[in-house]
């Protein structure tokens, strides 16, 4: 979000699985504050929560196509080896293990309809 700075808050764990996102993110972010690199780049559905630092804000994003009205509304189905409905559930993972004091997920009408 770049308020790190403005708000005292810094980053202490990014993950990107593509490699083309993940260097322009090395490109708008510095390393963490300890000189460690805290972006993963590859997938967090490989990532023990246990390797995730505490944090007090989870911020994700993640495609919207499975769950808008103008995608194909998959939602967290996993049929035909689409993954991509499947990583808010990883989010969900996450949050349960780290109970942060508050999260900010991508707003898509269609997330708070799942079965």
């Amino acid at each position: 979000l770049g308020l790190g700075g403005r708000l005292g808050g810094r980053c202490v764990f990014a993950s990107e699985l593509g490699a083309a996102p993940a260097a322009t993110y090395r490109l708008n972010w510095e390393q963490g504050a300890d000189g460690g690199d805290e972006l993963v780049e590859g997938d967090v559905l490989d990532v023990p929560a246990e390797a995730v630092p505490a944090h007090d804000v989870l911020t994700a994003g993640f495609p919207c196509q499975p769950f808008s009205s103008r995608g194909v509304q998959g939602g967290c189905a996993t049929e035909g080896g689409d993954w991509t409905g499947a990583l808010y559930l990883e989010l969900v993972r996450l949050l349960r293990a780290k109970r942060p004091r508050a999260f900010l997920f991508e707003n898509v009408v269609g997330l708070v309809l799942l079965d």
